[in-house]
């Protein structure tokens, strides 16, 4: 599913969040996966190796990302699969949304937090922590106060 820039189409769900520290292990880690999965999913070749940590003002559940690796031995085997989900990040709210990914790593221990979600982008400029933003999303159905993919 290729990328809708300069509003070619309005997305299904927008999702407000701001951006949150993290645990600071993307900078060190994405340097090691990025070129891994890039092998089965190069779309993601030109992202910046760190990630956008970001807090959700709606609860969001990815149940059908649009890719999942096989397991990637990153760190030695038996490896670490991840799902990855296409977005548009607008960041900060009112600029032009930037293609991005919605990376899960399996072993993350905030893979199941439905309210914060980690992004990989192309470099992006003026990103601080506190910045409001939103993630465009193509596809999904709302489910009380849940948005699922």
């Amino acid at each position: 599913m290729p990328f809708v820039l300069d509003g070619e189409r309005t997305p299904r769900f927008v999702v407000n969040g701001v951006v949150v520290p993290g645990i600071r292990a993307a900078s060190q880690t994405l340097t090691l996966q990025i070129p891994l999965i890039e092998e089965e999913f190069p779309e993601i070749g030109c992202c910046h190796r760190g990630s956008i940590n970001i807090h959700l003002k709606n609860a969001l559940r990815i149940e059908n990302p649009d890719h999942i690796t096989r397991p990637i031995p990153w760190a030695g085997p038996p490896g670490e699969a991840f799902s990855l989900l296409r977005i548009l990040l607008e960041c900060p709210v009112g600029g032009n949304p930037k293609r991005a990914w919605i990376y899960i790593p399996y072993n993350s221990p905030h893979r199941n937090n439905r309210c914060q979600v980690e992004v990989i982008a192309e470099p992006m400029q003026d990103l601080a922590y506190g910045s409001q933003c939103r993630i465009h999303i193509e596809r999904g159905r709302e489910d009380f106060d849940m948005i699922v993919v």
